[in-house]
């Protein structure tokens, strides 16, 4: 589990690989302010969702 303060996310995107598509799926990585370049991935989620996700992550 991680916690990330909404103040350290410097961008977020949605990818989804072949397979992703196939099965409507997607994953979040959040990238974080940081010197190492920290990361947060939620994979697994239904494409639409994660299109949320991401945009209320950036409001």
């Amino acid at each position: 589990e991680s916690v990330v303060p909404h103040t350290r996310i410097q961008h977020v995107d949605v990818r989804r690989g072949p397979l992703d598509r196939w099965l409507g799926l997607a994953r979040v990585v959040v990238f974080t302010a940081g010197s190492r370049g920290a990361m947060v991935e939620v994979p697994g989620l239904d494409a639409g969702d994660a299109e949320a996700l991401r945009d209320r992550l950036i409001a």
